[in-house]
């Protein structure tokens, strides 16, 4: 809608990738929440975390910038106090309305800042293991929270304007979201041996694993992939 991003999926070859460009932009943007109303609820719930995980990571990416910053807080708020009513009850047209301007408003405060690892771990996931897009983000979402809130101020002052005691409490109230959306909270279903946590790790240093505000290394990414896989 109103960025300059795209995703293809290539389906024969098992990849999906963004690509960016300015030509994107649209000259006009039609955003219209009826055309939501007959979504399923795991897409609805998919589509929820992936906007929620845009707003958070745009807000504490390196290329962070102000008017970006308040947009992403307004979507992220958004988000969190309608994807549960949207889930449970699919014809509710205000929240609806609610989630469409979320929807956009995220992607004007990534659009610019880029996206970081959530998304980055995000691409792996889906390529090889067919988790939805917007899922995959959220997979490990609660997991960067705590590991950016350890160093990064910005995390912080994110989880204050959300409402939040500390970065724990923000990353367990995404935890109980994924659970009440009836979204994956860990991949334990798909036998992943180590190998595969090694393909994982490899394929997960993704150009916006860089953009994150805190280094992630192989390390974390190990721990992250064990939480999810045992």
């Amino acid at each position: 809608m109103g960025y300059s991003l795209s995703v293809l999926t290539n389906r024969n070859q098992g990849i999906k990738a963004p690509i960016a460009s300015e030509s994107f932009y649209p000259q006009y943007a039609i955003v219209d929440p009826t055309l939501t109303w007959s979504m399923p609820a795991d897409l609805t719930a998919s589509a929820g975390i992936d906007v929620l995980s845009h707003a958070v990571e745009g807000y504490w990416s390196r290329l962070h910038q102000p008017i970006c910053d308040v947009l992403a807080v307004y979507a992220a708020k958004l988000v969190l106090t309608n994807i549960r009513t949207v889930y449970k009850d699919p014809n509710n047209q205000a929240a609806r309305e609610k989630m469409a301007a979320a929807s956009l408003i995220a992607g004007l405060a990534f659009g610019q800042p880029k996206t970081t690892a959530s998304h980055a771990c995000s691409f792996p996931l889906t390529n090889l293991y067919h988790i939805p897009h917007g899922e995959a983000c959220g997979l490990t979402l609660d997991f960067f929270i705590r590991l950016n809130g350890t160093k990064d101020f910005r995390t912080r002052e994110l989880t204050s304007q959300l409402g939040f005691y500390d970065y724990e409490q923000f990353a367990d109230a995404v935890q109980r979201l994924k659970r009440d959306l009836h979204l994956r909270t860990n991949l334990t279903d798909l036998h992943i041996n180590e190998e595969k946590k090694e393909e994982l790790i490899r394929l997960s240093h993704h150009a916006n694993l860089k953009n994150n505000p805190v280094e992630v290394t192989d390390e974390d990414l190990r721990r992250l992939y064990d939480g999810l896989c045992d």
